[in-house]
């Protein structure tokens, strides 16, 4: 693996860079005043720059062929005199990094080496340096790039331009003008016509990973190479905050330059490299992770706060209930969202909480489906622990007790609180000819599971949606995360993310706690929500997805396996849109594709699957493969009719007497198979499903 030691990688652009290093294969090794010890892939070396004997040790320990150095102190004045500081504690790492082996540097400048030069600025164009700060940095490219030449060191100078992200420093413009609109105070600007070359962190955090990747030598100007006006920037963030009213431009006369934007040329041509995010995309991502943290409520000691989405159960409101209050913890907060119910849920909530002041009713005019009720019912929890059920079903007596005694009770191998306990005791049911027809029942399962369980087999946690689970609260405040608004599918990705971040969890069932089933009703044989969720939308496909960018966000994607395999084997034979459901796995499998092929969490059918979705031409080819029988058996025999003796013109398989498969020319036709209760499907293209036929006794 390639060692790399990185200065400054706590710092706003450092940060962002970590990453793409990671991704780029890059063994980490990070200088840090205050930190020490491995996180995140990170091995965190305690040493000050400014300690000479302190970084020839670590170089001595470490011998990185790679060195990115970032760091640099900005004091807010651009002649202070720690610019010379950091000049000569830079060289001296230079100095040492090639006495211990070093191969490659990419040091960090910035476009203020160009001093009042304005325009399209190309590397070629000679530094101007008007202060302290940009005297220094040009003098180091200068040391840095004739020492390498001397030493046999590959050198690159990234000189940065107008770099914008989640920035704390309120002197920064970004910063600034978030703040003051968080507060919801008026923002003035006065030099609004200014253009310069904003490129978003995450995007020259990339640049600089593949800058020290690859091989391109000298000067190389990262931007985007296009020009925006401060006028512009500022407005992109008050429409994002929906606050455009609050910004007010005072245009002033300006000694600065009116026009300062990169040639990109260098970066994309020779280091290969394009910036990927828009401004408004990027921006909206700042607004996100920049509001106002909201003071956590306090949590009501001992107390579970239920929470239900309810929404046209009427008729089965009361049963629920009623269960509820029967429990035999009786320390709850029902938390009942009527979520724009247009049937008689609102009056029997009304009654319901008249009689017990458990009961706490939050209505949502609009049906946010069941995701946008369930971030309600979140909303407005005060409990210490959180359950959720839903309204169509019951659960029996001691089903809160049983998951509150094992969350106070159980610790994991490491002696720690489990912030998860999982029930495996429920029984999906249908009522048929008014009795009560068992269609599945729950694991017979009790003990710790860990991640390496859940990525070797998914349903131990797939199986058990959300009405399966009680969380500790401080924990789901402690991530914040959210059910994915307008969505039906609940469980994915809300308890996949949380899981990633614990690691463990605690599943009971009867056997150790009897009473504490969840009886689950089932609307259908197929499912209360296969229909809607299952087989008829594209919600799946974008929670995986959804799921995956946040595992990668968070570098959990090592951690936690995305479940595609199942739900796409789940859902594809009998999905509505069958090609667009092909299409929508095939961007997922490309995005996918190199953790897929590269992760250890990832088997042989995730690589096998992946292969196909993204390899086949279309989807004709793909059910041609993906439905295709397995290799000839006993019990198994072909027809075939060949035009002129030689072209196959229609093929049929037989199999076990069970399935049969039809092509015509290769094209998949037709497929039937028998169920063992003797009903016969037909497909259409060997996967759309056409019509049954019953075969029923005389």
């Amino acid at each position: 693996m390639k060692k790399v030691l990185v200065t400054g990688a706590s710092g706003l652009i450092g940060s962002a860079a970590v990453p793409f290093l990671k991704e780029r294969g890059f063994e980490l090794y990070a200088l840090s005043t205050r930190r020490s010890g491995t996180a995140d892939g990170v091995c965190w070396l305690k040493a000050d720059l400014f300690d000479q004997k302190a970084v020839e040790d670590i170089l001595d320990k470490v011998r990185p062929e790679f060195l990115l150095h970032l760091a640099w102190q900005s004091t807010g004045n651009f002649d202070d005199n720690s610019n010379y500081e950091f000049l000569t504690a830079s060289v001296n790492l230079l100095r040492a990094f090639a006495d211990h082996g070093g191969k490659r540097v990419v040091m960090a400048g910035t476009y203020a080496e160009y001093g009042y030069h304005e325009g399209v600025l190309e590397e070629s164009r000679p530094a101007e340096p008007i202060n302290a700060y940009s005297r220094c940095k040009a003098f180091l490219c200068d040391v840095a790039q004739d020492f390498c030449s001397r030493n046999g060191l590959s050198f690159s100078w990234a000189r940065i331009f107008s770099v914008y992200g989640r920035e704390k420093d309120p002197r920064r413009l970004t910063a600034d003008v978030i703040n003051h609109l968080n507060r919801n105070e008026t923002v003035t600007i006065r030099s609004g016509s200014l253009i310069r070359d904003y490129i978003y962190v995450k995007d020259a955090g990339a640049a600089l990973a593949c800058l020290l990747d690859g091989k391109t030598e000298g000067i190389v100007n990262i931007c985007t190479g296009k020009g925006t006006s401060i006028h512009d920037y500022v407005m992109t963030i008050a429409r994002a905050m929906h606050k455009e009213g609050l910004v007010r431009f005072e245009e002033q006369s300006s000694s600065q330059q009116a026009v300062v934007v990169g040639d990109s040329t260098r970066l994309n041509l020779e280091a290969g490299f394009s910036p990927a995010w828009t401004m408004e995309d990027a921006v909206k991502e700042i607004i996100r992770d920049s509001a106002p943290e909201k003071p956590a409520p306090t949590c009501r000691k001992g107390v579970v706060s239920v929470l239900l989405s309810i929404y046209n159960v009427e008729e089965y409101l009361e049963e629920c209930l009623d269960s509820l209050l029967r429990q035999s913890y009786a320390d709850l907060e029902i938390v009942c969202v009527d979520n724009g119910s247009p049937d008689g849920c609102a009056a029997i909530l009304e009654r319901y909480a008249a009689k017990d002041d458990r009961i706490k009713i939050v209505t949502v005019t609009e049906n946010k489906k069941l995701c946008g009720g369930r971030n309600a019912g979140l909303d407005h929890a005060t409990g210490e622990y959180i359950c959720f059920v839903d309204p169509d079903d019951w659960v029996e007596e001691d089903y809160i007790k049983s998951m509150v005694d094992a969350i106070e009770t159980k610790k994991d191998p490491d002696g720690n609180e489990y912030n998860l306990i999982v029930n495996y005791n429920f029984k999906s049911y249908i009522i048929s000819n008014k009795n009560v027809k068992i269609l599945a029942c729950g694991k017979e399962f009790t003990g710790d599971v860990s991640l390496d369980v859940i990525n070797k087999d998914v349903t131990f946690d797939t199986e058990i949606p959300m009405w399966g689970r009680l969380y500790r609260t401080s924990f789901l405040q402690k991530y914040n995360i959210r059910f994915l608004d307008g969505f039906q599918t609940d469980n994915i990705p809300y308890a996949q993310k949380l899981l990633a971040h614990m690691g463990n969890f605690y599943g009971i069932n009867e056997k150790e706690y009897s009473h504490s089933c969840y009886w689950r009703r089932m609307l259908s044989e197929d499912g209360a929500l296969t229909v809607t969720v299952l087989y008829k939308n594209m919600e799946i496909p974008d929670c995986l997805e959804n799921l995956y960018d946040y595992l990668k966000e968070h570098h959990l994607e090592n951690k936690l396996k995305v479940m595609f395999l199942l739900f796409f084997g789940i859902c594809f034979p009998r999905h509505k849109d069958m090609p667009g459901y092909y299409l929508r796995f095939k961007q997922l499998a490309k995005k996918m594709e190199k953790d897929i092929k590269t992760l250890d969490i990832y088997n042989q059918d995730d690589i096998n699957i992946c292969n196909l979705l993204i390899y086949t031409d279309n989807f004709f080819q793909f059910c041609d493969i993906y439905f295709h029988p397995a290799p000839a058996l006993h019990n198994q025999y072909t027809c075939k009719l060949k035009l002129f003796g030689k072209i196959t013109c229609y093929k049929k398989n037989i199999f076990h007497g069970k399935k049969a498969y039809y092509s015509v020319f290769g094209i998949p036709f037709i497929k039937t198979k028998v169920r063992s209760d003797g009903r016969t499907t037909v497909y259409l293209f060997h996967c759309i499903p056409l019509f049954s036929i019953s075969r029923k006794s005389q």
